[in-house]
């Protein structure tokens, strides 16, 4: 038996023992990813299921509208300020999650219905928010990052 199929052979024992156990199996489709990764080797990938998880955690929290609170303190004043509010808050959000689905969607649920109310387009708003969340992929650690390094080796 080769080392990678008893690497598989020991994955799917490990499914099918959490499915077994009761584990719900999005669950326990998740844990045996995290066993795959880990026995190969491959823990910096780990870290993309964990960005995902920060980016809701901070959505859920508060911790979004606190940085977004931050982000008016500095640049709120500014003409056409909630705009940068936007924008900034994205950067200080992918330096945070490294997720930019997760960015935009918290950033959007919070700003977009703001920035209406302070009068802009709601295409405008919903334009800025797309293009201020994907802002997290540029700033490492980002999960394009951390995927790039894994496979290059860097």
């Amino acid at each position: 038996m080769t080392v990678s199929s008893l690497l598989i052979f020991m994955i799917v024992l490990f499914l099918a023992l959490a499915i077994f156990l009761g584990t719900p199996i999005a669950v326990a489709l998740g844990l045996a990813a995290v066993a795959e990764l880990i026995l190969q080797g491959e823990v910096p990938l780990m870290g993309i299921p964990f960005f995902m998880l920060v980016g809701s955690i901070m959505e859920r929290s508060g911790i979004t509208q606190k940085l977004i609170d931050f982000a008016n303190s500095l640049v709120g004043w500014l003409r056409g300020g909630l705009c940068y509010v936007g924008v900034l808050t994205g950067i200080l959000m992918g330096g945070i999650s490294g997720s930019a689905p997760a960015d935009t969607a918290a950033l959007s649920s919070i700003m977009v219905p703001s920035m209406e109310r302070s009068g802009y387009d709601r295409e405008f708003s919903a334009a800025l928010m797309a293009s201020s969340g994907t802002l997290g992929i540029i700033i490492p650690p980002s999960m394009p990052m951390i995927v790039l390094a894994s496979i290059t080796g860097i």
